[in-house]
């Protein structure tokens, strides 16, 4: 996947996931400033975990950084694995600080909206890293498979994000009914 197609599925996950968050992690977000914010933190996100490539948009816009992390850990290594959400959480708390859950969240949501896209390419992903077992529905075996997957990711997502509570609510009983647990 390219920055483009992370990008794109980032942009959508928010717009998904926004207007389901619970009461008080949905407060930073709320107008239009808020959104556009949570907005742009999650679009972030979806391009971090490319810090461990050089020519990526993000390796390119850290470009030592981007060298210092490829050349440790390589590409889809560190950076697409729970390492470095673990790595953040253990920082915050040696640090004594407490964890800003109104930038992190969005972040957070952008971070695992690449991490499962990539999942999608043959590459796969090693989210349990130091175990070394990558994660693939390989489905995407060229640009063009990419952008198919691209698209219906980021339309699912859009519906889900921009459909009405109502409707929403009707699917979820009706799937309770039908699906009991």
């Amino acid at each position: 996947m390219n920055g483009r197609h992370h990008a794109a599925i980032a942009i959508a996950s928010w717009v998904a996931a926004a207007p389901y968050l619970p009461g008080d992690l949905a407060a930073p977000f709320a107008g239009p400033l808020g959104y556009a914010g949570g907005l742009l933190l999650c679009w972030l996100g979806g391009l971090l975990p490319d810090l461990d490539t050089p020519t990526s948009k993000m390796g390119r816009c850290l470009p030592g950084l981007s060298h210092a992390v490829h050349w440790l850990f390589g590409h889809r290594g560190f950076t697409h694995s729970l390492l470095l959400p673990l790595s953040v959480v253990i920082a915050f708390e040696l640090l004594q600080q407490p964890l800003p859950l109104s930038w992190l969240l969005p972040l957070a949501i952008g971070w695992s909206s690449h991490i499962i896209a990539d999942m999608f390419t043959p590459a796969g992903v090693p989210v349990l890293l130091p175990v070394v077992v990558k994660f693939k529905l390989p489905l995407a075996s060229n640009d063009l498979y990419e952008r198919g997957i691209t698209g219906v990711l980021v339309v699912l997502l859009l519906s889900v994000g921009l459909l009405p509570d109502a409707l929403l609510t009707d699917l979820h009983a009706a799937f309770s009914r039908a699906l009991p647990i």
